[in-house]
């Protein structure tokens, strides 16, 4: 059984500031002599099996960051996050892929990162190209790709292993209605295989799409866990009257 626990999760960055200005981010704290920005403040609580949860808050709320430990790039400060099941991301339409290489070869050596089989490798190609849309921009370099192609190509990758959690930060928004149709197909077959989906999304209308819950986080800090519309109507009601 899937699950993603957080354990009084802190997360904190250095910083040169020594006062707290207000406006978007952390509260900026001293430790050790030292300050720090909090992007994650004393974060406790349990994503179960079949959870779809929207991560909502205001820019530097400490979205990312929260996707970021719940995938393992960051350790925590403090507490600890734990995770049961295989992990599948999708932060950015570029990271870990080569402008300068095609589509064919980002997704080649993807494969062989993920452990895939030689044998396999070609079909896989073959189905992301055919996903994304991108047949006739398969063997051109990707820094001539828009930043809709990329997304659907990075989208498409990130969507092609099974998986029993998948996180995914702003980027499935991007891309014509179309492809979003399409990408919407996929995610609840994906859904279907896998167990929880975490996804930071502006869009009310994607959270209301996908996710059953939300987490809405504000200056690092949790303010709301539970049911998808309470917690936008909380969320929505608190940024008109701050």
């Amino acid at each position: 059984m899937a699950q993603l626990v957080f354990n009084g999760a802190s997360l904190l960055f250095p910083t040169r500031s020594s006062i707290n200005k207000g406006g978007i981010g952390g509260k900026i704290i001293k430790r050790d002599k030292r300050n720090y920005v909090c992007s994650v403040d004393n974060l406790s609580l349990t994503i179960k099996n079949g959870d779809r949860v929207a991560l909502i808050g205001q820019n530097g709320s400490g979205k990312s960051s929260l996707l970021r430990l719940a995938a393992g790039i960051y350790t925590p400060t403090s507490g600890s996050v734990s995770a049961s099941g295989k992990i599948a991301t999708l932060f950015s339409t570029t990271v870990g892929l080569s402008l300068e290489a095609s589509a064919k070869n980002n997704i080649r050596d993807a494969a062989i990162l993920f452990g895939i089989p030689k044998s396999k490798i070609d079909k896989l190609v073959e189905e992301i190209i055919e996903f994304s849309e991108l047949q006739n921009f398969s063997d051109m370099p990707m820094r001539l790709y828009s930043s809709g192609m990329r997304a659907r190509m990075g989208y498409g990758l990130a969507t092609s292993q099974n998986s029993e959690i998948l996180l995914i930060d702003e980027v499935f928004g991007t891309g014509d209605a179309k492809f979003y149709a399409k990408a919407k197909t996929r995610l609840e077959k994906k859904m279907e295989e896998s167990c929880i989906l975490l996804m930071a999304t502006h869009s009310e209308n994607i959270i209301k799409s996908f996710c059953n819950k939300a987490i809405w986080m504000h200056k690092g800090k949790l303010m709301g866990f539970g049911d998808v519309s309470e917690t936008l109507e909380n969320y929505k009601s608190f940024t008109l009257h701050e």
